[in-house]
């Protein structure tokens, strides 16, 4: 197995517009993976992101396996009845990456939002496969996401039912905030 690391970090701040990205490339085996990180300032126009956004989606569309996360202080549940938040959705959901956080992401005593996103262009055929979730834990205000990547050529049944239990047994153990 070849890797080969290329890194992009990049602050952005012009007009309206405050967030910070990275932006990982690898090559495996001849395939190029990119993995993403943003952070959108919440007094960022949600507007002026979704459009930058999605340039950089736009640009990095002939990459396959692309996996965007971040903390983007849009909160998905509100696509029924902000304008906005359906436009970001919409926007991303046009450069064909589908949303894989469902669940609140930030919990407090009066409210649940799902404001940490991750996203992807992979459609998971045939030698790999996909299993998201949320890590809740007291040591930050929001719950971490995270997204195993497994190649079904190597795995075996057996530790893809460890792979269950050990995150349903974590899951369980965790006291809830």
């Amino acid at each position: 197995m070849i890797i080969t690391l290329i890194y992009f970090l990049q602050i952005h701040n012009t007009g309206n517009s405050y967030y910070e990205s990275v932006l990982l490339a690898f090559i495996v085996d001849n395939c190029t993976v990119l993995v993403g990180g943003f952070y959108r300032h919440p007094n960022t126009s949600i507007k002026d992101f979704t459009d930058d956004f999605i340039k950089i989606l736009d640009k990095n569309r002939n990459i396959k396996r692309c996996y965007i996360f971040g903390d983007l202080n849009i909160c998905l549940s509100n696509y029924s009845c902000n304008n906005l938040t359906r436009y970001f959705v919409d926007a991303i959901l046009d450069e064909i990456f589908l949303p894989y956080v469902f669940l609140p992401t930030r919990l407090t005593d009066h409210s649940s939002t799902i404001i940490d996103h991750a996203y992807t262009n992979d459609v998971f055929v045939n030698d790999h496969m996909c299993k998201t979730g949320l890590v809740i834990s007291d040591i930050a205000d929001h719950c971490a996401n995270f997204m195993f990547i497994l190649d079904k050529k190597k795995m075996q049944p057996q530790l893809l039912k460890g792979l269950e239990i050990f995150l349903k047994r974590t899951l369980k153990d965790l006291t809830p905030l």
